[in-house]
């Protein structure tokens, strides 16, 4: 085919920087799901290198980065308002690759950090509206976050029956993907929101699940929560 040698070791340097960037994406996400972001400095330090040696990065691989530079300035440097003004920067008017509605779902939370409820509310509605169950994603874990984020917001605006709506949709999610992630929280806020209807059977039912998971999870502090509010549900139920 006379195709120079220079050429086929340019384009194999290439997909090599390019598995490079997957790989280190890919790693990326773990501290942030352990919040241990110390080590996660480091790990962007070399995403960031990969990047700027790749002539051909795509537009959501830089949106990636400075993503989680963002998270860095929030949660290692607590720099949240600096942290706001890079996301809000870099977030188009309407989001729609999987990487900018994630950025908006940490707008929400860095804004929620800050007591700016509305806000972290609208930001979590616009990350919600761009958030498909059904979808596949490179991060699996991104419909459970936004709907769970946004699910608790709406709690507080008491508007139980949305909350129990996105719940289900969020625990159907997960069922199908064989994830466990916010399985527990997910449960927990299912049932606060029935308890909220009085449909305290399935309050009950629901924050017993919670407990469970909890407890096989390891989490001590969300059980001892989940166990007084059962027995705050139980006392209604014999009123």
């Amino acid at each position: 085919m006379n195709i120079p040698l220079s050429m086929l070791f340019e384009e194999q340097s290439q997909n090599n920087d390019k598995s490079s960037i997957l790989f280190l994406k890919q790693r990326c996400r773990n501290p942030v799901y352990t919040k241990n972001y110390a080590s996660f400095s480091f790990l962007l330090d070399e995403l960031s290198d990969s990047i700027n040696k790749n002539r051909e990065v795509i537009k959501e691989d830089k949106l990636f980065l400075i993503w989680h530079k963002a998270i860095v300035i929030h949660r290692l440097k607590s720099e949240p308002e600096k942290a706001k003004e890079l996301l809000i920067k870099h977030i188009p008017q309407k989001a729609i690759l999987e990487t900018e509605l994630s950025m908006l779902n940490s707008l929400g939370l860095i804004c929620k950090s800050l007591g700016q409820k509305k806000e972290a509310s609208d930001y979590f509605a616009q990350a919600f509206e761009g958030v498909q169950f059904n979808n596949q994603y490179d991060d699996p874990t991104l419909p459970v976050r936004v709907g769970y984020n946004y699910a608790s917001q709406l709690f507080y605006k008491e508007k139980y029956l949305q909350v129990i709506a996105i719940t289900n949709s969020s625990n159907e999610y997960l069922d199908m993907n064989y994830l466990s992630y916010m399985r527990g929280r997910n449960f927990y806020i299912l049932a606060r929101a029935y308890e909220k209807i009085e449909d305290y059977s399935s309050a009950e039912k629901y924050m017993k699940i919670a407990i469970d998971i909890f407890t096989s999870e390891g989490k001590p502090n969300y059980k001892e929560k989940a166990s007084k509010d059962l027995e705050q549900i139980a006392s209604k139920r014999e009123i």
